[in-house]
């Protein structure tokens, strides 16, 4: 995880320990709905404390699978 305080920015790195070829088609899509619905919730990062979230995703040997991203203005007010 690296936080950047200055410019709001927190970044997690996170890997599968599946394989990424079990992965149903549209998961992408899927995971960055849940990625705004729990950083624009009543206590979410992006919503309460107006910083912008990042999980840079990874397969299981550590190759590059997806950026989510939520914003502050990704979420209602």
């Amino acid at each position: 995880m690296t936080i950047i305080c200055e410019a709001r920015i927190m970044t997690y790195n996170k890997r599968l320990l599946a394989p990424a070829s079990i992965l149903l088609e549209g998961w992408q899509g899927r995971k960055q709905r849940q990625h705004n619905q729990l950083h624009c919730n009543k206590q979410g990062l992006a919503s309460k404390m107006d910083f912008v979230v990042i999980d840079n995703i990874y397969d299981k040997d550590y190759s590059f699978l997806i950026e989510l991203k939520t914003r502050p203005s990704d979420c209602a007010r």
